[in-house]
């Protein structure tokens, strides 16, 4: 799909969420920075950065990532929080949400 259509947001979805599933991490951040590129930063790509850096145990990647897509599409947030709702442990992870939301109910 990603070949045939490869600006196509949705197709890099599938295959990042396939990569994930079946436990290639290195390869999905790989495809990320593919998918990135063609979907003019399609910010739902952040996210799954963010999702993929916690994975993998690098925590202030992660947290920059998930920051920076917060700031740009702060609904797409479900999406990943549907992949791996057990980010939502983490302190950090709920404390930057939660500064989101504050900051976006105060506008």
């Amino acid at each position: 799909m990603v070949r045939l259509k490869p600006k196509s947001a949705i197709g890099w979805e599938a295959l990042i969420k396939c990569l994930y599933d079946a436990g290639y991490y290195e390869e999905a951040l790989k495809q990320l920075d593919n998918a990135l590129m063609m979907t003019k930063n399609k910010p739902v790509f952040t996210y799954y950065k963010a999702l993929l850096y916690f994975v993998i145990g690098k925590r202030k990647e992660a947290l920059l990532y998930l920051e920076e897509a917060l700031t740009e599409a702060p609904a797409q947030l479900k999406k990943i929080i549907q992949i791996n709702p057990s980010m939502l442990q983490h302190q950090q992870v709920a404390d930057l949400i939660l500064k989101y939301k504050k900051r976006r109910s105060n506008k």
